[in-house]
């Protein structure tokens, strides 16, 4: 009997050392939520794929068909964080660092979209793609939270803007609303966690302007304005576009509208066309939808993002008009050679020269100068057609982009946003309310 026992225990002690830990039971509805600083199990890696199929929501219908709902690509970047957790060491360096991108400005932008604020969210997704950063694209608060329930302790940034989640409104009725985290909804969005994109000069966080982001480092000119500066860069975009020589280009103005309404005289003196067109053949001409009536002016109709680069590359001016107001445009145009007129709306009639003072259409050019940009009285017809003459006969020497604006630069912000402690701030900020007053958040 006691040889039996013995190689009993010896067969257990073998089976112990060669089969894997065992796996704990998790429910299949239970909250499942990664933890950074662990391994994961193969139940749990698992149910976290389970998870996302749910968020996919992958199915079969009647007729044996898949059926999602449309969130296919950012299953996909689950799921390539998923199998990095799953196969330990396999996970790029930032990849297990999460950031929710719930604004529709992203989704803009992979559709084609060319707004301003879709060129600028393009951008931050890029950043954080060639970072390695894992960003999951959420289209509304709903999906941001579903998304979070999932990765909740390795999201280190949820951003947002107005549109898409109003953290005012939000902010106010905190307690009613299935916005924020509260004592009571502990598992819903940290506000600390969430950045606001602002495209204009604006910020209405709750917690400050740290929280802010802006495209433009608006706090250059507006002394008094503070935000945190991620900007933007077109490099990589601009930079297939081929460039065109000087002297193949035509002697051709390309006006910055999209609408008819934009050239109205009350708005932009026009006097000059005429006689640019006549006297000295320049061509001018804009691309847009409306039927345009105006003498010398030529309308390219709808243009393709690229096929308005390619026409904006192959012109020696880039005129603007007052409208739109801090464009990507300008800087798509000097990343091609073709220097930009930036109208002056409004300035100090005591200090007319004084740059702080001006309000143009692009504020963050007005600091520049000829070859470059060429800041003229939106009203004085002389003043933009002798820009115009001294542009087309002032070449730049190749493509120009300011430093600000180049991948690089962009790569440097977009990597130290990201790993901010965010925590830390917010726990300072919360400390210094508690201390001075103001009213706190939950933490």
């Amino acid at each position: 009997m006691f040889w039996i026992f013995a190689i009993m225990s010896l067969f257990i002690m073998l089976l112990i050392l060669i089969l894997p830990s065992p796996i704990p039971l998790i429910s299949p509805h239970s909250l499942v939520t990664i933890d950074l600083s662990k391994d994961y199990t193969r139940q749990e890696i698992i149910l976290l794929r389970k998870k996302i199929d749910t968020y996919e929501g992958i199915n079969i219908n009647s007729g044996g068909k898949v059926v999602t709902r449309g969130r296919g690509d950012t299953a996909l970047r689950m799921r390539s964080l998923v199998d990095c957790l799953a196969e330990s060491h396999t996970c790029r360096e930032y990849q297990k660092k999460v950031v929710i991108l719930a604004s529709k400005q992203f989704r803009d932008r992979i559709m084609g979209k060319v707004s301003g604020e879709a060129i600028w969210a393009g951008s931050i997704l890029q950043s954080l793609d060639l970072l390695g950063f894992t960003a999951l694209m959420a289209n509304n608060l709903a999906e941001a939270t579903e998304i979070f329930s999932i990765f909740k302790n390795l999201t280190t940034a949820i951003i947002s803007d107005r549109g898409t989640m109003d953290l005012a409104k939000c902010w106010k009725n905190r307690r009613d609303q299935n916005c924020f985290a509260t004592e009571n909804k502990p598992d819903l969005l940290p506000i600390w966690k969430i950045l606001t994109m602002e495209f204009w000069a604006s910020c209405e966080h709750p917690l400050g302007t740290d929280w802010c982001l802006v495209p433009e480092n608006y706090g250059a000119w507006l002394p008094n304005f503070k935000a945190t500066y991620i900007g933007y860069s077109m490099e990589n975009e601009c930079t297939k576009i081929e460039f065109v020589p000087w002297d193949k280009r035509p002697n051709r103005t390309y006006i910055l509208a999209k609408k008819s309404a934009y050239l109205k005289p009350e708005r932009i003196n026009l006097g000059f066309i005429n006689s640019l067109a006549t006297d000295y053949d320049i061509k001018f001409v804009m691309g847009t939808i409306e039927k345009l009536s105006i003498p010398n002016i030529s309308n390219l109709g709808f243009l393709s993002e690229q096929g308005f680069q390619q026409e904006l590359a192959n012109s020696k001016v880039l005129l603007g008009v007052g409208d739109p107001a801090i464009s990507p445009s300008p800087y798509n145009a000097l990343c091609s050679g073709v220097p930009f007129i930036n109208p002056i709306k409004t300035w100090n009639e005591n200090k007319k020269w004084d740059r702080s003072a001006w309000s143009t259409q692009h504020d963050g050019l007005k600091y520049l100068d000829p070859p470059y940009v060429y800041n003229v009285n939106i009203h004085d017809a002389d003043a933009i057609k002798d820009a115009i003459m001294n542009a087309m006969i002032t070449p730049i020497s190749g493509r120009y982009i300011s430093d600000h604006m180049t991948v690089k630069s962009m790569l440097k912000r977009a990597e130290s946003l990201i790993l901010t402690d965010w925590c830390m701030k917010a726990k300072n900020l919360h400390a210094m309310r508690l201390e001075f007053g103001g009213e706190n958040f939950y933490l």
